[in-house]
């Protein structure tokens, strides 16, 4: 389990141990995003995960940290904007307006990079408990190699446990390394 710190840490990335895949923590950022590096086949692959409370901080992190090429993206990035809401946008204006600046540079960042989201449209992610409009501030992004390895993205309402997001599930095809008996 890899932590960004060790004190109330606001996101965690489990990889199990036993399918060689060597992970390893690559960076951090204050107590919400943390990268972590595996090794599928022969390349370093980066693992980003994100919660970001303050839109600020995944711009902070994402304007200084270049990623691998093969790199997966992914949290709750508390930002939105018009490409991830489709056909819901114009009853999202509001939420869309207060956070355009620091949606507009994720999609600029990832865009630049090459990154591709994940995400299906109109999928709503967070079902507020204070009774507001469903939003989607969770986000997926893969790019390279790792996209090709994406065999599946899904949204679960009914299995986010006690939070107020949904459980997002992503598959990829990964094959455990061969082993050779002497």
């Amino acid at each position: 389990m890899f932590l960004p710190t060790q004190i109330n840490a606001k996101c965690v990335t489990y990889i199990r141990k036993n399918l060689g895949l060597h992970p390893k923590t690559r960076a951090t950022y204050e107590d919400c995003i943390l990268s972590t590096t595996v090794t599928i086949g022969t390349t370093a692959s980066e693992f980003i995960n994100v919660y970001a409370a303050n839109k600020k901080e995944a711009k902070n992190f994402l304007e200084k940290h270049k990623p691998l090429t093969d790199c997966f993206l992914a949290g709750d990035f508390n930002t939105h904007h018009p490409n991830w809401y489709g056909s819901l946008a114009p009853s999202r204006t509001g939420v869309i307006r207060a956070s355009a600046r620091s949606a507009d540079f994720l999609v600029e960042w990832t865009t630049a990079r090459q990154f591709t989201l994940l995400n299906i449209a109109e999928t709503l992610t967070h079902y507020p408990r204070n009774g507001n409009q469903p939003t989607i501030p969770d986000l997926t992004f893969a790019r390279n190699h790792l996209f090709t390895l994406i065999q599946g993205w899904a949204c679960d309402e009914g299995e986010g446990g006690d939070s107020d997001h949904t459980l997002i599930t992503t598959t990829l095809n990964i094959k455990p390394p061969s082993f050779t008996l002497r």
